[in-house]
């Protein structure tokens, strides 16, 4: 049984409304999220690396340890607003996505 991740971006902001972030899960692009959606990714039980990416900037990584069955939820959006948008861009490009573990794991789904 494999695991999954549900990667939700939250709505809100001007910055990068338009704009897709790209989602990396171990090193690997999976998928696109827009501002606003929902997106799960299925993985295969273990330990699992995610961050966004956009452009040269990124978010930092969030290591996940799934077990079978297992779900993680994380949350996404940018960090920066338009007074903090150049600041984000040069020297806090590897923070310029906020990424987060929801509180708590949900527990396995049942089969």
């Amino acid at each position: 049984m494999a695991a999954s991740i549900q990667l939700d971006r939250k709505p809100g902001g001007w910055v990068d409304r338009a704009r897709a972030y790209k989602v990396l899960i171990d090193g690997q692009p999976v998928g696109e999220i827009r501002h606003g959606e929902s997106q799960v990714f299925t993985v295969a039980p273990g330990r699992h690396e995610v961050h966004m990416k956009i452009d040269w900037a990124r978010s930092p990584s969030v290591e996940l340890e799934l077990p079978e069955g297992g779900v993680a939820r994380l949350h996404c959006r940018p960090n920066a607003n338009p007074l903090t948008v150049l600041w984000y861009i040069t020297f806090g490009r590897g923070r310029y996505v906020w990424l987060e573990r929801a509180e708590g794991q949900l527990p396995p789904q049942a089969a």
